[in-house]
């Protein structure tokens, strides 16, 4: 939605550029996450399907979840920034549970769609 582009075509893209990991749930994968170099920033992705939603996965990724933004942040000089779909709520209180800053939304890519600029230092 942001870029106009094939979701899985971006994906494997995304995944092959930051050693993407996978979360599984009862052996089927949950989330796609990783962290794709930007200069001297990172931009920190992540791609859930709706099982997220269930209570124990939602506990572990966001127990799970400091370490990796930490590792990250301490990588990249610039700190980690990216966007986020405004209507996804869940992935919005999942980055405010995190302490990101997240900006106000805004129209972004061909499409006009509103996202929100998020970033972690």
């Amino acid at each position: 939605m942001a870029t106009g582009r094939h979701p899985f075509g971006l994906l494997v893209k995304r995944a092959l550029a930051s050693n993407a990991m996978v979360a599984r749930l009862d052996g089927e994968p949950v989330v796609v996450f990783g962290c794709v170099p930007q200069g001297s920033s990172g931009a920190p992705w992540l791609l859930a399907t709706d099982r997220l939603e269930g209570l124990s996965s939602l506990k572990s990724l966001l127990r799970n979840a400091p370490f990796y933004m930490d590792h990250w942040a301490a990588f990249y000089p610039d700190g980690l920034s990216h966007r986020v779909y405004a209507k996804n709520h869940l992935h919005i209180a999942f980055l405010r549970r995190l302490g990101c800053l997240l900006s106000e939304p805004a129209p972004y890519g061909p499409l006009k769609a509103q996202f929100m600029e998020f970033s972690y230092v």
